[in-house]
């Protein structure tokens, strides 16, 4: 079967739209450019001929041209007709061309209307008449409007590996969610009472109704033409059923690939893996996070993202480190094929291997452009706090790229590989990395307290479980205070106790059995009895001679599936496509049911019966999550393709917002 990719039909839809851009004063709200700017951004917008890239806002507009075109990712009611009206009325537009990627069967549905044939068309024809009047106001003669829809809703971080912006802050149902829900309608603490689409707040429902469109409108960009649907956890399971029973599901009539799909949606909660685990080597992670390549830097302005480089090496400019970065620079090169191959070294190899490679790029790239370079040189950035092979290895690329600073023509060709090297050689430096690879050694260090022993509360081992807890706890502190004594900036700011918080949300993850159930008394004596006897599926307690390890909640279930000795997958719930949606227009109210224990005799379908697995993590997936995937499958050695994705690349302070400092049932819209 040949090879699906995102970025080749998501470029080929844009290039459909140049015709529109020609001439034409862009405006776009933020998710919609971040999606653009994985796909080229404001310079291929510009070289398609736009006029003006704008931000969607009320305090804009355009006068330097009649035509003007809108990139809207959120469906067309309320603020957001509010800011188009306000656009529309502070320019003189004779043509408006509005691109939406909302379904327009999901623009007629949060209208509270059945997304009928009719309907569709009526929604359809009264925003255009609406928009219309809202230029001949303003022009005094009768203007164009156009709504396209366009299934572009993904954005590709490397080969294989996808999010959707639109949906960065949309986070799984935590089980005190459920039980808050449970008890809201009466359900039962059961498991067996499971929460359904009804059940959820009405502002909820809309935000799960739109990443049901979003799943949808991803198939057909990429002409899936069936589908076997899976999920894990209570949000999936929602959001499994909904698109399973999508009434207005249709197959593309241009098929670029003729495919079968299985689509596995989790929705667990980011509570099993490690927040500061660069992978799932055994013991590669020890020395501190060699493996951990995420980059540990401000976003990007606007972007979710995307990371800021400061590029002031390279710059005739001297930029103070803390200071606002007057040279930024980012990570994200769509328009340079061979960016794609070295951020995707970034997240699959070992922190060595990366430097070895940049290395070797950046040494062609200096032979090639005939750069004087002198390994005996300082630094660029003048740093010698580090030791060791890793200080060798960033000198050598800082040198590297120093060399390119007086040549204008060789930084513009090799733009790319100076940002992702001086990405990388910041990030490692960076104040925050050092914390969060302190920190995964002070989670190696909890894993110590399990020795599978401590079956039976009340036994042995959880006074020596609390104890080495506690002695992570006071090692944790005593690196806090070395950090004061060392003269840091932020000593006492909030990302000792954002790590505290981590520590204890691992500690908490462990417990699957639900064994930390503490009184008031107890948790105000956490520092004796707040780890007694975590045990849970996620730790593998080791032997006499390996050490107990993490077993991440990805690996497992990949594992199962790829099990061919494991008949029944309980873990996984099956959601059969149903032919038509019931009553209950989009969503069917009449799905039928099932698990895969549920029907004895019939032959139930495997995620891997089909040829292409997408994997969609809701809530956030990482960069760690899709490395563990990718090695899961090489050593399965099964020849299916593997997408995966989720809602957001997400970081540990997104873990710790989404956790601990949001209501998940209130959030905003």
């Amino acid at each position: 079967m040949e090879q699906l990719t995102i970025q080749n039909p998501s470029m080929d839809l844009i290039d459909k739209l140049s015709t529109h851009i020609y001439g034409a004063v862009v405006f776009s709200d933020d998710n919609f450019a971040e999606i653009l700017h994985w796909h080229g951004g404001a310079s291929l917008l510009l070289n398609f001929g736009a006029l003006d890239i704008r931000v969607f806002s009320s305090f804009e507009g355009g006068q330097i041209s009649k035509k003007s075109v809108f990139f809207i990712s959120r469906p067309l009611i309320d603020n957001t007709l509010e800011t188009l009206h306000d656009v529309i009325n502070n320019s003189y537009f004779e043509s408006v061309t509005i691109i939406t990627n909302i379904h327009p069967a999901m623009q007629t549905l949060v209208r509270f209307k059945p997304p009928t044939d009719e309907n569709v068309l009526e929604t359809l024809v009264n925003l255009e008449r609406k928009i219309n009047s809202w230029i001949a106001v303003k022009i005094n003669k009768t203007g164009m409007c156009k709504l396209l829809y366009v299934p572009l809703v993904a954005s590709q971080i490397i080969p294989n590996l996808f999010t959707f912006p639109c949906h960065y802050n949309f986070f799984p149902l935590l089980p005190t969610d459920v039980n808050r829900l449970q008890v809201r309608h009466k359900l039962g603490s059961s498991k067996h009472s499971p929460i359904d689409f009804e059940h959820l707040p009405k502002n909820l429902q809309l935000k799960y109704k739109l990443l049901v469109s979003s799943l949808h409108t991803f198939s057909e960009l990429l002409s899936i033409t069936e589908q076997n649907i899976f999920s894990i956890g209570a949000s999936s399971r929602i959001i499994g059923q909904e698109l399973a029973s999508l009434n207005w599901r249709k197959t593309s009539k241009h098929h670029q690939f003729d495919c079968t799909l299985e689509k596995i949606l989790w929705g667990l909660p980011k509570l099993g893996t490690s927040l500061f685990s660069g992978g799932d080597d055994d013991n590669d992670a020890v020395d501190g996070g060699d493996d951990d390549d995420d980059f540990e830097r401000d976003d990007v302005t606007g972007r979710s993202l995307d990371v800021q480089v400061d590029m002031s090496p390279v710059c005739s400019v001297v930029h103070n480190p803390g200071n606002v970065c007057i040279a930024p620079g980012h990570i994200c090169h769509a328009d340079d094929p061979r960016s794609s191959a070295l951020i995707s070294a970034f997240a699959l190899l070992k922190q060595k291997e990366v430097l070895a490679e940049l290395n070797r790029r950046l040494l062609e790239a200096v032979g090639k452009e005939n750069l004087d370079y002198d390994p005996g040189c300082s630094s660029s950035s003048g740093s010698s706090s580090s030791s060791g092979s890793k200080l060798n290895a960033l000198d050598i690329i800082e040198r590297l790229v120093a060399s390119f600073k007086y040549s204008s023509s060789s930084i513009r060709k090799y733009s790319y590989l100076l940002q992702l090297s001086l990405a990388l050689t910041q990030s490692i430096k960076s104040k925050k990395l050092k914390r969060c690879s302190r920190l995964q050694m002070h989670e190696k260090s909890i894993l110590q307290c399990f020795d599978g022993d401590d079956d039976e509360e009340g036994g042995s081992g959880g006074g020596r479980c609390g104890s080495v807890f506690m002695k992570v706890v006071d090692q944790y502190c005593k690196d806090c205070e070395d950090d004061d004594d060392d003269g840091g900036d932020d000593g006492c700011g909030s990302w000792k106790v954002d790590g505290l918080l981590s520590l204890l949300l691992f500690a908490y993850s462990c417990d699957a059995r639900g064994r930390l159930s503490l009184s008031s008394k107890q948790e105000t004596q956490l520092e004796v009895k707040l780890t007694r006897f975590i045990m849970s599926s996620t730790i593998d307690p080791g032997s006499f001679s390996t050490p107990p390890s993490h077993q991440p909640i990805v690996k497992q279930i990949m594992q199962d599936i790829l099990d061919p000795n494991l008949h029944d997958l309980p873990d996984l719930t099956f959601h059969p496509l149903t032919s038509h949606g019931g009553g209950g227009g989009m969503f069917g109210e009449d799905l039928i049911k099932s698990g895969f224990g549920f029907f004895r005799g019939q032959s139930k379908p495997r995620p891997l019966d089909s040829p292409l697995v997408i994997i969609f993590i809701i809530g956030g997936v990482t960069v760690s999550e899709f490395k563990i995937v990718k090695e899961v499958m090489l050593r399965s050695k099964v020849k299916n393709q593997v997408l995966v994705g989720g809602t957001n690349l997400v970081n540990p302070d997104d873990v710790l917002r989404m956790t601990l400092a949001q209501d998940n049932l209130l959030i905003d819209q």
